[in-house]
């Protein structure tokens, strides 16, 4: 019924039991017909005034408005998830040293690759601007760089990324010499035509 169009609520508190009384989100809001709510809110309280007074508070059916507050959401609108504990559709560790043997047409060069869906996913629950540049202080087999290139495509992202890894020995029969060779193969198998990588080595005496 709301003239703005459909809508449905979405939640925006922690019961009371799991609320923390010294968060700065725990507060006191009252409902149309005078109902308190203390709890816990995930959103500050000048945000919260904001939304009521845009009737944007769902507070149940008049008049008695005894519901749990919920906020209206719109179609079409935006909003703030908060991510599963489990994380699935990434694939295993197995099915990346499959693709990275593919990529560098060598077997098991490097070991326990994680897979490009995990850390692109999660760049998308980071939820930060699209021309961010990612930092990588461990590169490994450069999971990261080609994650931040597959980002960029699936959103039109212009992210930039720095991986930084040491020419650490690779102890098998590779035709890689070091770790650092073989991230940056990697990383020029990924990386599209119009693209540039830009390198540097750190000489240290030993």
């Amino acid at each position: 019924g709301d003239p703005r169009g459909n809508w449905f609520s979405g939640s925006i508190s922690f019961d009371e039991k799991r609320s923390n009384p010294n968060h700065p989100n725990y507060y006191e809001i009252t409902s149309p017909s005078g109902v308190k709510w203390k709890r816990q809110w995930l959103i500050p309280k000048e945000k919260m005034d904001e939304l009521i007074k845009q009737d944007k508070i769902y507070w149940g059916t008049k008049p008695e408005y005894r519901n749990v507050p919920r906020e209206k959401i719109f179609n079409g609108e935006e909003t703030q998830i908060i991510p599963k504990n489990i994380i699935d559709g990434a694939e295993s560790t197995r099915n990346a040293q499959n693709y990275v043997d593919l990529i560098l047409g060598e077997k098991q060069c490097f070991d326990n690759p994680k897979p490009v869906g995990l850390i692109q996913r999660f760049i998308q629950i980071a939820n930060m601007k699209k021309n961010i540049i990612v930092l990588d202080f461990f590169a490994g087999s450069g999971t990261t760089f080609e994650a931040v290139v597959q980002q960029n495509k699936l959103d039109g992202g212009k992210r930039n990324c720095i991986l930084i890894q040491k020419p650490e020995k690779i102890q098998k029969q590779s035709r890689f010499s070091t770790i650092s060779e073989l991230c940056l193969a990697r990383m020029k198998a990924v990386i599209p035509p119009k693209d540039k990588i830009t390198c540097w080595k750190l000489h240290e005496k030993e």
